[in-house]
């Protein structure tokens, strides 16, 4: 494999942090910080909430399967265990992954990425001021992001030290322009071509990419639903595991809304669409009548639109996923029963929502009950329908044998459980703050 000619020493230009703005050092310092935070956060959160949802899911199916095969030996085991680790997972994902701190991360970092384009263009409250009278606007705005972050109770990022000339090369690696270092002045066209068109590309490519797993999930969940309608309809005592293939549709739902797949392409469509017409506006707009206040004007509506983006995704978001936690909660409490209300309780699943700058949700509105929307949702996709965003009336016998198998798995723990408790102090498992 050869070199990479960017990469060999003879080719890349030495970098003197000393000839660098010191404010747009410190802007790019803190998006990097604000964007791995985000990233790694939310890895966590999805990695968790998937495997607290397929423990219980897994429980669940072998409470049913324990009806057929009996409850004793290695399957009772498992009856005790997978609860057990169910609820701690959920008991760290409340305390250490919690579910909306990576938005306000990435929330953050967009907020800034943005005053770093406006910084460099010299637009919008950066306009024809002094040099240093802009670097302490930038230092102001940053600065404002961190305290938000830290008064609303979520800490700081974990910083880890960087030095200038490591900080300019990763800069350069997150800007939107091929030929962007993203420290240099820029024009309007500069702005144009790699801020408004680099996030237009990128609100098309999520759009398909979110489109393509919504429809791969609906599809895994029709054929899951389809191996049900076949249990129920061949018999010969097979209709109890209609359950087990209605957990596992339950399992995809959750895991999907934790994914959020086909919940915020809607968002980015219409952030590309109104996108996609002002820059078709500035396209056939006459070079003669390209002044200045004309460039201020399709910079502001540039902003605007990328504004209102962020604050529709964010408050979806938060919506979704505190609906998710309420649901992922509700789902552990029916397998695990009282060990759930021992290690967790609903209070714990509550965050402090307040609403940023140009930012706003209430509290009423993530108070979504989610347990009748998944139900639904899964049987309807059983009665070969596809799932709809408002879900269809329950199926009353098919939430009856669910809930009845669910019953079960939790006597059968109930009743094994002072077995496993022999050895143990009976204490629940302390929280760490």
């Amino acid at each position: 494999m050869s070199a990479n000619p960017k990469t060999a020493t003879a080719t890349v230009p030495k970098i003197d942090p000393s000839t660098y703005d010191p404010a747009l050092l410190a802007a790019w310092r803190r998006f990097l910080d604000y964007d791995r935070a985000s990233s790694s956060q939310k890895q966590i959160h999805q990695r968790t909430r998937q495997w607290i949802i397929l423990l219980g899911a897994f429980a669940s199916a072998l409470a049913v399967l324990s009806t057929y095969l009996g409850g004793g030996g290695p399957l009772r085991v498992l009856l005790i265990i997978l609860p057990i680790a169910s609820v701690g997972l959920m008991n760290y994902a409340a305390q250490f992954s919690t579910s909306t701190g990576w938005i306000e991360y990435r929330v953050s970092a967009e907020l800034i990425r943005s005053q770093i384009y406006l910084y460099r263009l010299n637009s919008g409250g950066y306009k024809d001021k002094d040099p240093h009278v802009k670097q302490a606007q930038l230092l102001t705005e940053i600065n404002n992001i961190d305290r938000w972050m830290i008064q609303h109770n979520l800490s700081m990022p974990q910083i880890k030290p960087i030095s200038d000339t490591d900080l300019i090369q990763q800069a350069t690696s997150k800007t939107e322009g091929k030929d962007d270092d993203g420290f240099r002045p820029i024009d309007a066209g500069d702005y144009i071509d790699w801020r408004a068109q680099g996030q237009f590309g990128w609100y098309i490519n999520k759009i398909a990419e979110d489109h393509s797993a919504m429809r791969r999930n609906r599809i895994l969940a029709l054929v899951i639903a389809g191996a049900g309608s076949v249990l129920a309809g061949v018999g010969f005592g097979l209709e109890g595991l209609v359950a087990v293939t209605t957990a596992l549709g339950t399992a995809l739902t959750l895991i999907s809304e934790v994914r959020m797949y086909g919940r915020t392409y809607h968002i980015y469509y219409e952030a590309a669409f109104e996108l996609q017409t002002a820059l078709n506006e500035w396209k056939v707009l006459p070079p003669e009548q390209r002044t200045p206040e004309k460039k201020a004007e399709f910079v502001t509506r540039f902003e605007a639109i990328f504004d209102k983006e962020r604050t529709q995704w964010r408050e979806q978001t938060i919506k979704i996923q505190m609906s998710n936690e309420q649901a992922i909660y509700t789902h552990v409490q029916q397998v695990a029963g009282s060990q759930a209300e021992a290690l967790v309780s609903p209070q714990s699943l509550e965050v402090d929502f307040s609403a940023r700058p140009g930012l706003s949700l209430s509290r009423t509105q993530v108070a979504v009950e989610k347990k009748e929307e998944i139900i639904a949702t899964v049987e309807q996709v059983s009665e070969g329908q596809p799932a709809a965003d408002a879900p269809a009336p329950p199926t009353e016998p098919v939430v009856e044998t669910i809930e009845e198998a669910l019953q079960n798995g939790a006597d059968a723990i109930r009743e094994a459980l002072p077995q496993a408790e022999d050895g143990a102090d009976g204490k629940p498992a302390s929280r760490e703050h």
